[in-house]
């Protein structure tokens, strides 16, 4: 659904500034152009979000968001994420082996949740479709103005089952009884 609507609409969605990559547009090089892009037209006061929707890898040293063709490593995402001058960034890593980038990219001002609690998980995870619906769609109001706090959206896809790492500067959700 989500590389539909970048298909649908080319550019993303004009009223949120949001733009996705096509299939074809995923490969290391339309990411690297996307996150570069966007730094142009961004300002300090601006609010940012990364979401990778896909699948990860880590071989024990370096992390990485797999794409077709070369892959961006945690390295890299660090350095692209580095050139956004907003000062409130949010990245989300729903991939398999997520967690293996959180101690590489935070940073003062930026929120980041993985679906996955270390870099040593390496199978697809649950959590992405829960999250992404839930930013969408929050549960207590179905047809809300705009997108669900990334707070809202994260508690709400960990109690369906699926527990990540807690993201960074929120508070950890609860175990289950």
């Amino acid at each position: 659904a989500v590389r539909e609507e970048a298909e649908k609409e080319e550019g993303g969605d004009p009223e949120w500034g949001s733009r996705g990559l096509t299939e074809q547009q995923a490969a290391k090089a339309g990411g690297v152009k996307a996150v570069a892009g966007r730094a142009g037209g961004v300002t300090p006061a601006d609010a940012v979000l990364v979401l990778l929707l896909g699948h990860g890898s880590f071989n024990g040293t370096q992390a990485a968001f797999n794409l077709m063709g070369p892959d961006l490593t945690v390295d890299e995402w660090t350095r692209l994420l580095g050139r956004l001058p907003a000062q409130r960034v949010a990245f989300v890593n729903t991939s398999s082996s997520s967690g293996a980038f959180l101690p590489a990219v935070a940073a003062p001002g930026r929120v980041v949740v993985t679906a996955t609690k270390t870099g040593g998980e390496p199978h697809a995870t649950p959590f992405p479709p829960f999250f992404v619906a839930a930013f969408n769609h929050p549960p207590a109001d179905p047809h809300p103005p705009r997108p669900a706090p990334l707070a809202q959206a994260y508690q709400s896809a960990t109690t369906h089952g699926h527990h990540p790492a807690p993201p960074q500067a929120l508070p950890p959700t609860p175990p289950p009884p």
